[in-house]
Formats: C-alpha cells, sequence, structure tokens
C-alpha cells in the first residue's frame, strides 16, 4: 500500500522515533538492534515490520541533513502534502538542467555496506501531473567495491514502482544482495527529464536502505 494511505501513513511517521516505536510495538526496544542511521523504519514488507536504517534522515526531518545535492539538482524539505490531505514532511528534489538531452539528477546519500549480504530499498515519490512526459522519479543504489563511494562501480539496483506514476504517492520497494568486494553503497533519489524540459520536481519521503535479517 502506497505511503498516503492516510491513516497509515500519519501513524508511520509519528512512530518514525526509535523510543516511542519501541513503546507501542516491542517494549522497551525498538528493533533486534541499534538503528545505524538513527532511525528505527517501519517496512511495507510482511516480517520486516521494524528495521534499522542505514540512511541518516531517511524521513527528511526539518532538514537535507546527511543528503548530498548533484550538479544541476537541489533538495528542500516542504512541510505540506502534496496531496492536500494533511502535512508531513518530505523532500522535494528539483532537477534544474536545460540541456539538449536526456538529464538525470538529485541528490545522493553514502554508507558502508557489506558484501554477499541481502539489502531492502523502500521509498515514497510524487510527481505533480502537470510535469513534462518525459520527468521520471527513480530510486537507485550503486555499489562501490572502495569506501566511501570510490573505486569500482560494481552493482546498480533500481526500485521499481516509481516512474512516471503521476499526482499520487508510489510506493517502491526492491530487494538485492550485494556481490563479493562491496565495500559502501550511494543511494540516489534522482528526479529524470527529457531534452530542453523546465525544471522537474519530485518528491520522496520514507527512505529506508537495511540488511534483511
Amino acid at each position: 500500500e502506497s505511503r498516503r494511505d492516510v491513516t497509515t501513513l500519519k501513524t508511520r511517521f509519528l512512530l518514525y522515533s526509535p523510543v516511542l516505536f519501541g513503546i507501542l510495538f516491542f517494549g522497551n526496544t525498538a528493533c533486534d538492534g541499534e538503528p545505524l542511521g538513527g532511525e528505527c523504519v517501519p517496512s511495507s514488507q510482511e516480517g520486516y515490520e521494524c528495521l534499522p536504517n542505514l540512511l541518516s534522515n531517511g524521513s527528511f526531518s526539518g532538514s537535507t541533513t546527511g543528503w548530498s545535492a548533484e550538479k544541476f539538482a537541489v533538495g528542500e524539505v516542504v512541510t505540506s502534502d502534496p496531496s492536500g490531505i494533511g502535512s508531513a514532511s518530505s523532500l522535494a528534489v528539483t532537477n534544474f538542467a536545460f540541456k539538449a538531452r536526456v538529464t538525470d539528477f538529485g541528490l545522493t546519500q553514502c554508507v558502508p555496506i557489506r558484501p554477499s549480504t541481502a539489502y531492502l530499498i523502500e521509498a515514497d515519490s510524487w510527481m505533480a501531473g502537470d510535469l513534462g512526459v518525459d520527468a521520471t522519479a527513480a530510486i537507485d543504489l550503486v555499489v562501490y567495491e572502495g569506501g566511501d563511494c570510490t573505486g569500482d562501480k560494481i552493482q546498480r539496483k533500481d526500485s521499481d514502482g516509481a516512474g512516471r506514476v503521476r499526482d499520487e504517492w508510489v510506493h517502491s520497494s526492491v530487494s538485492m544482495v550485494t556481490p563479493a568486494g562491496a565495500t559502501s553503497g550511494e543511494l540516489h533519489l534522482r528526479v529524470v527529464k527529457g531534452p530542453h524540459e523546465v525544471d522537474a520536481i519530485a518528491q520522496f519521503d520514507n527512505v529506508l536502505l537495511a540488511e534483511k535479517p
């Protein structure tokens, strides 16, 4: 179910605090283990109701801390829900490149990852209906051999379910197993747009990168 099932979604927002989530669901423990990125995130996948998020600030609580903008991209936190129901923080990513080719820019975050390990990537995205036909919201993870997202790129995994859907929150969830030699991974929240299109904006929320138990 998409993030913006209002009852579920607004509840999930309240539960992003590890302490509150733990009290309501697990007594004194929010997750099995310490949240690596400072958040204990409810996952949409059955059996993975709460996972330690490797990402910092995956719910964009008041800032873009932890995320870096690529060339021709900018990110800002917005507190109005584009669905028009309620209010919750999300990240608006703008690709402002104006070129004679398809462009692909957004915000990224690099985290340590382990080789031969199963990971879960989840995110919610929204694109307005007045965007160009080629505008696309995309979430992907690029895996590197070197630390700090350096060295050879040895794997790339795109999430499904986002793409070109307009005027609704779309939930994306995909699993992957990292190859031998994996050391770090860079998560991309990208906005793709066509040649000579004006600024394209996508909103992202509830971004999760976690090891699967």
